[in-house]
């Protein structure tokens, strides 16, 4: 699952903030035409958070009003940007490529190279969901041009979405130098919005890859990367909470899409890492992860999200319950040989290597009645070869098998 804007049509407390935005523009309670357009941007974004595009359309568009009728050409081009990126999620190439391409105009006529190379990264985007991956690299090598120096953000969104571009063309090892090249950047600036996101599309070019322990290292660093990030005091939030006016509503709308994007990476973070753990076969973790994920997707109202999640997790938890009927049937069978006095050692090994598939349950199990069961120490050792060969790609599950049983040889 990559990161992606959820869908957040029943949560109420976006839903107040925007009705209070609105209502603020309503009663004329802004009189600045700067100020009226700065919010219609707000709500315009707030609307495309939540995937009511008609609505986002609306929003901008009275905003671009404003913004030629004062003629702030910054934010002229800035709300054509916005009015781009609502065509694009609605499937409106052609629309999207004119507010597109015009913002671009408009930000070089103005010499605002940053904000050139940030809606060529737009435009790129927009090529690369067409399935043109060659055009939208054009561009980003464009975007890197007008960048004058190496190390800032701007430069680090480009390489990183060089890195998916390569990545959607199958081009593992070019996506990981772009994404790496992007995530040194990043760590530089301390930007972790950004390191998270990079982070894990490091992980799936991994998983892809087949390097497993890799993908996870990745993950593992962007969920330890969001518990870091600093949130306000609970004291200023509550100030906050009691103010009615269009200012607090503002920072509210910041601090709470803010509050939803950190909690939806996290959500998306946990299901990759489910991913990962499932296809390692350890099923404990990847419940715990795929359950993580459900309880946070429900959180933000990521419905189809959620129902995704938890029907991993249903899953798991029933293949879980089918290996606990066998492992049942095992012990029985175990004790029936311990009865026969070990004479089917054969049977004995074959039974001992299945239960230690389910290394987080039963290991402990199987080293209590290893070296009860096997009184003769050269059969011990035998068997101890046997396993050690098996679990030769498992070295640290094969030194614990080796430490417990040498202890008892000993």
């Amino acid at each position: 699952m990559k990161i992606k804007k959820m869908i957040f049509k029943e949560n109420q407390n976006l839903d107040e903030i925007i009705k209070c935005l609105e209502t603020s523009l309503a009663n004329n309670e802004i009189e600045d035409k700067k100020d009226k357009a700065m919010l219609l941007n707000t709500i315009g974004i707030l609307y495309l958070q939540k995937a009511e595009f008609d609505k986002a359309f609306k929003a901008f568009s009275e905003a671009l009003n404003y913004n030629i009728e004062i003629g702030d050409k910054k934010e002229e081009a800035r709300t054509l940007n916005n009015l781009g990126l609502v065509c694009k999620n609605k499937g409106e190439f052609d629309k999207a490529l004119i507010y597109l391409e015009k913002a671009v105009d408009i930000n070089e006529e103005i010499n605002e190279p940053i904000e050139v190379a940030r809606t060529l990264n737009n435009l790129a985007s927009l090529y690369q969901d067409e399935g043109e991956f060659d055009k939208a690299l054009e561009l980003l090598e464009k975007a890197l041009n007008i960048i004058q120096f190496d190390y800032i953000p701007e430069k680090a969104h480009t390489y990183s979405n060089m890195g998916l571009i390569y990545y959607s063309k199958g081009e593992l090892d070019k996506a990981l130098e772009c994404l790496k090249k992007a995530l040194d950047i990043v760590e530089l600036f301390n930007r972790n919005e950004d390191k998270i996101k990079i982070l894990n599309n490091l992980a799936k070019v991994y998983e892809d890859k087949n390097e497993l322990n890799k993908a996870l290292e990745c993950l593992e660093k962007a969920l330890k990367t969001i518990d870091e990030i600093p949130y306000d005091d609970e004291e200023n939030k509550d100030d906050l909470d009691e103010q009615n006016t269009t200012e607090a509503y503002l920072e509210k709308a910041f601090r709470y899409t803010k509050e939803i994007n950190d909690k939806e990476q996290k959500a998306v973070i946990f299901y990759n890492l489910g991913t990962i753990y499932k296809k390692l076969n350890d099923k404990s973790k990847a419940l715990h992860c795929f359950n993580e994920a459900s309880k946070i997707f429900l959180e933000i109202g990521a419905k189809s999200e959620f129902e995704e999640a938890k029907k991993i997790a249903d899953e798991i938890k029933k293949e879980i319950s089918n290996e606990n009927e066998k492992f049942i049937e095992m012990i029985k069978e175990l004790d029936d040989i311990f009865e026969d006095s070990l004479d089917s050692k054969e049977k004995l090994y074959e039974i001992i290597l299945n239960l230690l598939k389910d290394k987080q349950k039963l290991l402990n199990f199987v080293f209590d009645l290893l070296p009860k069961a096997i009184i003769d120490t050269k059969e011990k050792e035998r068997i101890l070869e046997k396993i050690k060969d098996e679990m030769k790609n498992d070295i640290k599950l094969m030194i614990k098998i080796i430490g417990k049983i040498q202890e008892d040889v000993i």
